[in-house]
């Protein structure tokens, strides 16, 4: 499972080859916003299947000055591949501050309840670490909105929704499409 990781990272942090002079400079910012990127690649694998909220929101805030690092380039020739490196690592973002927030809060919620009766899609959280399985994300995700929306709130299922690329990339859903092939350098 080592060469969709190699691939993400590839695609994500390799430049180009050839950059004119107007781009002086541009390699070793680049090189800095990538130390930022891997730094979260490397972290955020060691807290599944539920990351803490105060870990999330740490890898967020690290993810954030990747962000802003990005935003920083200059360089004409690399528009195209700072727009695309810029999308990707704003949803990677994203993501990692639904479970900072009210989303990651509702999954600490759902753990500590025994509700299990009143939703059947618990039953995807019938597990050794009480967590979700992609199955419950993926199988009855009707059944999770209520859950997540009648537990936790609006805000939870709007983070939920918004962020559901990711989320379902980080519990392995089976079915990657080219949004979440995106962070598999996460899931290792």
């Amino acid at each position: 499972m080592r060469s969709p990781f190699l691939l993400t990272l590839v695609l994500l942090l390799s430049p180009a080859l050839s950059v004119s002079q107007d781009c002086s400079g541009f390699f070793s910012i680049e090189n800095a916003c990538n130390s930022l990127i891997l730094e979260v690649a490397q972290e955020w694998p060691r807290y599944k299947p539920i990351p803490s909220p105060k870990v999330a929101s740490s890898l967020s805030l690290t993810c954030m000055k990747a962000l802003n690092c990005i935003k920083s380039l200059e360089c004409p020739e690399k528009n195209t591949m700072i727009s695309v490196k810029l999308a990707d690592v704003a949803e990677l973002c994203s993501g990692l501050w639904a479970f900072a927030g009210s989303f990651g809060q509702c999954l600490q919620i759902i753990r500590s309840q025994d509700t299990s009766n009143e939703y059947p899609c618990l039953k995807y959280w019938d597990n050794e670490e009480q967590s979700p399985t992609c199955q419950f994300f993926t199988s009855d995700y009707d059944c999770a909105e209520m859950l997540v929306e009648n537990q936790c709130g609006a805000d939870a299922l709007a983070s939920m929704r918004r962020n559901k690329n990711f989320i379902e990339q980080h519990f392995e859903c089976a079915e990657k499409s080219d949004t979440t092939r995106q962070f598999a350098f996460l899931s290792q």
